[in-house]
């Protein structure tokens, strides 16, 4: 059942409510600021996933292949943080009303999404292992470990951060 509440004011404290909305309307309609508390928030989200190793849904990533492990000299992790290249690539970007949040590598989709590699020119990819031995493959795959998206975590980072930056807006 729909509740309907009417508040008559007079028409000094009328004229105070309206400068007020107007105010906050104005900010409101502005909200880049907000958009990059949300970006930072999201990021550090992003970041955090590189150290528990889920996707953004909370399941965790496919563990490295064999032939990786022995690549890596029988180290089996971390997994996507070898160099820390793809976890400081994170980037986000603010344009007007709209936050876009990324990976900012050549690779990043390749690891988001996962791709099987054959050779272009070659009958077998040439795969460097320890001790200079060469092992030849006529194609890997790569499972997709999805870093970006906007799961439960995501989605309590970004309303903590909308709310910090109403708490602003609103001088609360």
């Amino acid at each position: 059942m729909p509740v309907t509440i009417r508040a008559v004011l007079d028409p000094a404290a009328q004229a105070r409510a309206d400068a007020v909305l107007a105010e906050l309307e104005g900010k409101l309609a502005r909200p880049a600021a907000g958009l990059k508390l949300v970006g930072e928030a999201l990021l550090r989200e992003q970041n955090r996933r590189f150290q528990s190793q889920p996707d953004p849904d909370g399941r965790p990533w496919q563990a490295l292949a064999p032939l990786t492990v022995e690549s890596r000299g029988g180290a089996k992790g971390p997994i996507l943080r070898r160099s820390g290249q793809l976890m400081r690539s994170g980037a986000y970007q603010v344009s007007g009303a709209t936050l876009r949040i990324g990976l900012n590598t050549i690779y990043a989709a390749v690891q988001q999404f996962g791709a099987t590699i054959t050779p272009k020119k070659a009958r077998r990819l040439m795969i460097p292992m320890p001790g200079g031995r060469v092992v030849g493959a006529a194609r890997v795959t790569i499972p997709a470990r999805p870093i970006v998206g906007f799961g439960a975590k995501d989605e309590e980072a970004a309303r903590g951060a909308i709310e910090d930056w109403l708490a602003v807006v609103t001088g609360r």
